[in-house]
């Protein structure tokens, strides 16, 4: 499915602004554009995907389900991901980009106290994994370009050592010491 959504002779993000082909298909053109560099109509697609082959195995037959059942995911989940998953996961991605990025530069201060404060709890129950695809977005999007969360979680990082130096040194208690 990966392999469908960045294909060669799909016309990567970059080249758009040189056109790109449509294809017709029953009737709705579709923009023939690859998704190189993006992360969430990728995550979306194999979501989907997942979900039609569970489907798909309890209707198929044991006795065809190996032929049958990886075929038809894979077809019925890249049409359905050049036609629909792909141009909304991109428009997703674009979207948190674009509200990161404002919140960066209309009110830094802000976002790196958000971003910043809230990484601690963020890291504690694992949703800081997702942000992969977050940054991955940033870097990919041409508009913005850089990642600009990593250096305030960085601090964040730094901030909770350096409290827990501060601990360390400052307190007298042995069981808090052990603890830092």
């Amino acid at each position: 499915l990966g392999g469908i959504l960045t294909h060669p002779a799909l016309t990567n993000a970059w080249g758009v602004a040189a056109g790109f082909h449509t294809m017709n298909f029953f009737g709705i053109e579709v923009a023939m554009i690859g998704y190189q560099g993006t992360v969430f109509p990728v995550l979306l697609a194999v979501w989907f995907m997942s979900m039609v082959e569970k489907r798909l195995r309890r209707v198929i037959p044991d006795a065809l389900d190996l032929i049958l059942t990886p075929f038809l995911t894979v077809i019925i989940s890249g049409f359905i991901a050049l036609l629909l998953i792909g141009p909304a996961g991109r428009a997703l991605g674009d979207g948190i980009s674009f509200i990161l990025s404002t919140l960066i530069s209309h009110a830094g201060w802000l976002a790196g106290l958000l971003f910043g404060g809230l990484y601690s709890v963020i890291v504690i129950t694992g949703i800081h994994h997702s942000f992969h695809a977050i940054e991955a977005g940033l870097l990919g999007n041409p508009s913005i370009g850089v990642n600009f969360l990593l250096p305030i979680w960085a601090m964040a990082n730094v901030a909770q050592g350096g409290a827990c130096f501060a601990v360390w040194f400052k307190t007298k208690d042995a069981k808090i010491k052990a603890i830092t």
